[in-house]
């Protein structure tokens, strides 16, 4: 039940599109000053590319070496960008710019772990919303690892998937 806490806003709009969303799917949105290239494989041929200059969200999933394949995108207003469909019709993301925020908006603690537990020791808490970057999740998709970098250092650590929002312009309540 948790993963579709951060399936809300995206991977369940894309499931009329797609019946094969698999468990460990998540939503995201780009966060890249620059324009954001879509490839057809992880490093390959580039199949579109999206403007900077808008707010874009999408449902990823089967993290490969630093790279999310993509089965939906979308603006902000729900309209799907059409895209050439990549290697198994599908399309690929680099971590580095997609995002996820983080669900504690009344000042909580959020706490990132060294391993996917809250039994397991804490690598970097904060009462301030932050910005993630997703770079892996587990096969039921309820822990995500992230990378996040606060005042100038790098954490790397998994956080529950209830804690995080996959909307870039408002909070997931």
């Amino acid at each position: 039940m948790k993963r579709l806490m951060i399936l809300a806003t995206t991977c369940l709009m894309a499931l009329s599109a797609y019946c094969d969303i698999p468990d460990n799917a998540i939503g995201a949105f780009l966060s890249d000053p620059t324009d954001t290239n879509l490839r057809e494989t992880p490093g390959g041929k580039i199949v579109k590319t999206v403007s900077h200059k808008g707010d874009y969200i999408l449902c990823v999933c089967q993290p490969k070496n630093g790279w999310w394949q993509v089965h939906f995108i979308s603006d902000i207003e729900g309209n799907e960008i059409e895209v050439p469909k990549g290697v198994g019709n599908r399309w690929w993301i680099h971590s580095s710019v997609i995002a996820l925020g983080t669900r504690n908006y009344g000042n909580q603690w959020i706490r990132i772990y060294a391993s996917p537990s809250d039994k397991s020791k804490v690598v970097f808490k904060s009462r301030k919303e932050l910005t993630v970057n997703p770079i892996d999740i587990k096969d039921d998709g309820e822990w995500v690892k992230v990378s996040v970098t606060y005042k100038g250092k790098k954490y790397v650590g998994w956080i529950e998937g209830d804690n995080l929002c996959d909307n870039p312009v408002t909070n997931c309540c």
